[in-house]
């Protein structure tokens, strides 16, 4: 929301104008939502008057300054300045006022006047939000039931939204609607297919009216100003109602397909132990390596002991090191010694519980050598990976939804917020702005603002789609044992710019001096 103060002189050196960069005869300044500076109202387009600045920082609007204002999709704020001019002439409120609740209608007219009914009340907000509705995806439907909901998402993808892409229909199953943009596949791409950083998939629930299975990757080209850390992005996403394997087929064939022309015998793909969900991903990505959460197969082999064996705890925790521990097996550092510690295990199942021997050699072991074992070892993952990342952003669609349960069609409306936004952040960092900045593998990519604000719309497409598409070219190489594989150094230990040449080649120093 926009925050408007009284230009006093303490505040001029303290909280400096981000447009004239010095003191003005101006009485009212706004904030900016984008980079959080000050603006001098008379420093924004033609001006804006006193009350016309009152009036914007009390309507709960946004207001980005021209340096945030870099991109065609953006905020444009001197339109917004007249169309709010024009709104407040005419004395027609309704566009930039909140939905009315029913203590704003009764307090704003008498005993006579009021709602004769509580149902005219909510007649009044469901006509205000089916209008919102309309004016954001352009299509005007009932929302009623699932039904209705699918038939205005399949309006939605008809009409070129850009975050629907496919509806299936599968004979007695409800529709499951696929979700992405070109920049996620773009960064899938770049980022997943190149074995740079893993993709993650983990179901959650309490969201919408079905299922959702989002895909989360970590954003490398920028790092956290807060913690330093690469920020997790969203991927294709999947909403569903059942979990069978044709269903979640649908859905990485459909990745699949869009992938095509890409090389993904790098691609890193994560998960839990979710049967269907494991077995869609294998058929559809042979070549890709599949990974296991350590800590999900942990609990799952809790589960079977303390349920279906009968375990005492001290028993059980031994188990759980002597397989999942420092030296257990998932940390073996070769073959044999992964063997080994098998053996080890097996044996003392079967002296003590027969029942788990089974499970542990048909089950457990497979997934720990497949699933953990060689990929740590081929350095595809880190030791004791967990789906971490999946869980941490399941929370914050949870906190987006605000902890309760969506129609389909919020949902996405939602998330296309979302997505646009981390992406307009991608984007503002390059010019040093918004809560990213840039990694230390682009940071030659960083430009000054106002050389941004001076670049054409094309010019700057280029520029970004050259900063996604960088990559730091690195090379792996194997221990001569098979045991590690780390990358290759880049700088050989040379200074920066050193020439290379052959150690019989002689100086041209003294050659120069001679001829002088």
């Amino acid at each position: 929301m926009v925050r408007a103060r009284s230009c006093k002189s303490r505040y001029r050196k303290q909280y400096p104008c981000c447009i004239c960069s010095k003191d003005c005869e101006c009485t009212e300044s706004v904030l900016c939502f984008g980079c959080g500076k000050w603006v001098h109202s008379g420093c924004v387009g033609k001006g804006m008057s006193s009350e016309l600045t009152k009036q914007w920082a009390t309507r709960g609007l946004k207001f980005y300054c021209k340096f945030c204002c870099f991109d065609q999709e953006s905020f444009d704020c001197q339109q917004s300045l007249l169309r709010l001019e024009s709104t407040l002439k005419d004395g027609n409120t309704s566009q930039i006022t909140n939905t009315a609740t029913s203590e704003s209608l009764l307090l704003k007219t008498d005993e006579a006047t009021g709602p004769s009914a509580p149902r005219q009340i909510r007649d009044k907000k469901y006509r205000d939000k089916k209008k919102e509705i309309r004016n954001i995806t352009g299509v005007t439907g009932n929302r009623g039931n699932m039904a209705d909901n699918i038939q205005t998402i399949e309006n939605m993808m008809q009409k070129g939204h850009s975050l629907i892409k496919h509806v299936a229909h599968s004979p007695g199953k409800t529709p499951c609607v696929i979700l992405y943009t070109e920049e996620m596949m773009k960064d899938v791409v770049n980022l997943c297919c190149s074995g740079q950083t893993l993709l993650g998939f983990d179901k959650t629930f309490n969201i919408c009216d079905i299922h959702v299975t989002p895909s989360v990757f970590k954003q490398l080209s920028v790092t956290k100003i807060e913690t330093g850390e690469p920020p997790l992005f969203v991927g294709p996403m999947f909403l569903h109602d059942c979990s069978h394997f044709d269903t979640y087929s649908i859905f990485f064939s459909h990745l699949k397909t869009k992938l095509a022309d890409v090389d993904t015998s790098e691609l890193v793909i994560g998960s839990d132990q979710e049967g269907s969900l494991v077995k869609a991903i294998v058929k559809s990505f042979p070549e890709a390596t599949h990974v296991l959460c350590t800590r999900h197969l942990k609990l799952n082999l809790s589960e079977k002991m303390k349920n279906g064996v009968g375990m005492h705890r001290k028993d059980r925790l031994d188990i759980e090191q002597r397989i999942f521990g420092r030296n257990g097996i998932s940390n073996a550092d070769d073959s044999a010694i992964f063997e080994e510690k098998c053996e080890e295990v097996e044996e003392f199942c079967k002296e003590k519980f027969p029942s788990l021997k089974g499970y542990f050699s048909t089950v457990l072991k497979p997934v720990l050598k497949g699933k953990i074992y060689e990929p740590q070892n081929a350095g595809r993952i880190e030791r004791e990976w967990t789906n971490n990342n999946s869980e941490s952003y399941n929370h914050v669609l949870k906190i987006a939804v605000d902890w309760k349960p969506q129609s389909l069609v919020d949902f996405v409306i939602k998330m296309t917020d979302m997505v646009e936004a981390n992406y307009k952040d991608l984007r503002r960092a390059v010019i040093g702005r918004g809560p990213y900045t840039l990694a230390s593998t682009h940071e030659h990519f960083k430009i000054d603002r106002h050389v941004w604000a001076n670049k054409t719309l094309m010019e700057r497409y280029k520029y970004f789609a050259r900063f996604r598409r960088y990559r730091m070219k690195t090379k792996l190489v194997k221990s001569t044992d098979g045991r590690r594989v780390v990358n290759e150094a880049r700088s050989k230990g040379k200074k920066k710019g050193q020439r290379k040449r052959k150690l019989a080649d002689r100086t041209t120093t003294l050659k120069r001096q001679r001829v002088q």
